[in-house]
């Protein structure tokens, strides 16, 4: 806690120059009659008291602002703090003192809670209250709604504040449009958008107003660093959008779904896309053809219905989220035998998602229905299987594990206790296993795990059987427990145990990756989900 400071004597250079400065403050004060004679000193304590007292307290406050513990926070430390913080809460800290103002003006921020319009008085108070918050980058979601009297004040709150906007989410809504909502609209879009980087699109309208909206010059054709774009039911091409590189469309016609092959290819620095269909489109007249460059794919909705109308043959990764119950479709995805598999079961239903690694720069996501039965869908992605990682196999339920006959190399995660895992791995015949590394998982804030060695032994031998005697047997995360140890080591080919390490119980990386919402926020990128 910072106590307050003595009080110094002056050093004789500040004392003279005091003096020096009363003196010519006197001189000054008594130029209008330099021959009179004073018989007291009234006259001049007044004016010079008063600035000194002024400029006293305002050094004394601008030296705390400087030497105050919060304002020595360095810059991204306290945009952190800032981070979290609601609109209000972020004008209380502007209001502290002109440091944290002048701060805070440098971190974005969210104005408005949810997507609505706002009205005329609403917005002027918007304004107000962000121009005492200095006029910084925000986020900005509202609805663009025709036809209604907040559609002006709205149009103009949003290009008002435009060349502060890095992220801007639009919901446009009507069938007919007046003149004047017709010319909001063309100033709004026509003003420049420099700091721009992100873009959201939902619309809902008549083809009229459509038709206004797509063929506007978006943004002046001036949005240098917009890099990420959604669209929902609106799908169009603008010059700014030439440098994408992550983007998401929302098709519910076909005819929208061929306007997106024709966007895809000149969208050249697109690297990861999602296409989402809420609606069976029929039959298309030729291929979705995604752009060169493109890294990633994610497949959502009934996108799985349409992979006959997707060309992702030269895109490395794709991920289907939907539901693959169909034949077809696993066909279409994986289309030679499998050598690597990683399962990872659904909380909430018999599905598991499944990561085929064609090779390490190549792979598929997709989730399988545990219920299919059939003997090819067995075969294509596991009768070939040579390596498998397998997360909280308890989650299976009464769905057992297909035949491997190929696997050589097995990992299981365990969250829980090894006994919970008996019936859902029940006796699995692998017949070519030899290597088996068990990793006990953790939950944060708890103590480090243990197992007794008798129990490894009972599921390592309830598991494979006789297979045992030629696997070599990997265990971390937990420490083996006596008694027992020694004959776990004798029935296996070789044993190690790295017991100090905590692996923590959360979802992999290509899991989360799956979920196109963690890579839009920047939770996973592209380098280390796959």
């Amino acid at each position: 806690m910072n106590q307050p400071a003595s009080t110094p004597a002056l050093p004789p250079v500040a004392l003279a120059a005091l003096r020096a400065a009363v003196s010519a403050a006197c001189e000054s004060i008594s130029a209008s009659s330099p021959d009179s004679l004073f018989g007291h000193a009234d006259g001049f304590w007044e004016p010079i008291t008063d600035v000194v007292n002024a400029e006293v307290s305002a050094w004394v406050r601008r030296h705390n602002d400087a030497h105050s513990s919060g304002n020595r926070l360095p810059a991204e430390l306290f945009q952190m703090v800032l981070a979290p913080l609601n609109f209000a809460d972020r004008l209380s800290v502007a209001r502290v003192c002109t440091t944290w103002k002048n701060r805070s003006a440098s971190c974005s921020v969210i104005p408005l809670d949810q997507f609505d319009s706002v009205t005329a008085a609403e917005a002027r108070s918007l304004n107000a209250q962000l121009n005492l918050l200095g006029s910084p980058r925000v986020h900005l979601h509202i609805l663009l709604e025709t036809m209604t009297i907040e559609l002006l004040p709205s149009a103009k709150f949003v290009r008002r504040h435009l060349p502060h906007t890095v992220k801007l989410q639009l919901v446009i809504h009507g069938d007919s449009y007046t003149r004047s909502e017709r010319d909001a609209f063309v100033k709004l879009l026509s003003t420049s958008a420099p700091l721009l980087q992100t873009l959201s699109v939902a619309f809902n309208g008549s083809a009229k107003l459509e038709r206004l909206l797509t063929h506007s010059a978006w943004f002046g054709d001036s949005a240098p660093g917009l890099r990420r774009c959604r669209f929902y039911r609106a799908v169009f091409y603008q010059p700014i959008f030439s440098l994408v590189s992550i983007a998401f469309f929302l098709v519910e016609t076909r005819s929208q779904f061929e306007q997106l092959s024709g966007v895809l290819s000149r969208l050249a620095h697109l690297e990861e896309l999602c296409v989402a269909i809420d609606d069976s489109l029929g039959p298309s007249l030729s291929p979705l053809t995604p752009p060169p460059g493109l890294r990633r794919l994610w497949l959502e909705d009934l996108a799985a219905e349409h992979l006959d109308d997707i060309d992702f043959t030269d895109v490395p990764n794709v991920i289907v989220q939907s539901d693959t119950r169909q034949l077809g479709c696993v066909h279409r995805l994986v289309h030679q035998p499998v050598k690597t598999l990683d399962i990872y079961p659904h909380l909430t239903h018999s599905g598991v998602m499944v990561r085929i690694q064609e090779s390490p720069q190549r792979t598929r996501v997709l989730n399988v229905d545990m219920r299919l039965a059939d003997k090819v869908v067995n075969d294509l992605l596991f009768g070939h299987v040579t390596t498998l990682s397998l997360h909280d196999p308890h989650l299976l339920g009464n769905f057992g594990m297909p035949a491997m006959p190929a696997l050589s190399y097995l990992t299981v995660y365990l969250p829980g206790p090894l006994a919970a895992l008996h019936d859902a791995l029940q006796p699995w015949a692998l017949p070519r296993i030899r290597r088996l590394e068990l990793i006990f998982t953790c939950y944060p804030c708890t103590s480090h795990r243990t197992c007794p060695a008798g129990d490894i032994t009972k599921f390592v031998t309830h598991t494979l059987g006789a297979e045992i005697r030629y696997i070599g047997l990997v265990i971390r995360g937990t420490a083996v427990l006596e008694p027992g140890f020694a004959e776990l080591s004798a029935r296996v080919a070789s044993l190690y145990v790295e017991s100090h390490i905590r692996v923590p119980n959360s979802a992999p990386v290509w899991v989360r990756a799956a979920d196109f919402e963690n890579v839009w926020n920047g939770e996973v990128t592209l380098r280390d989900a796959m």
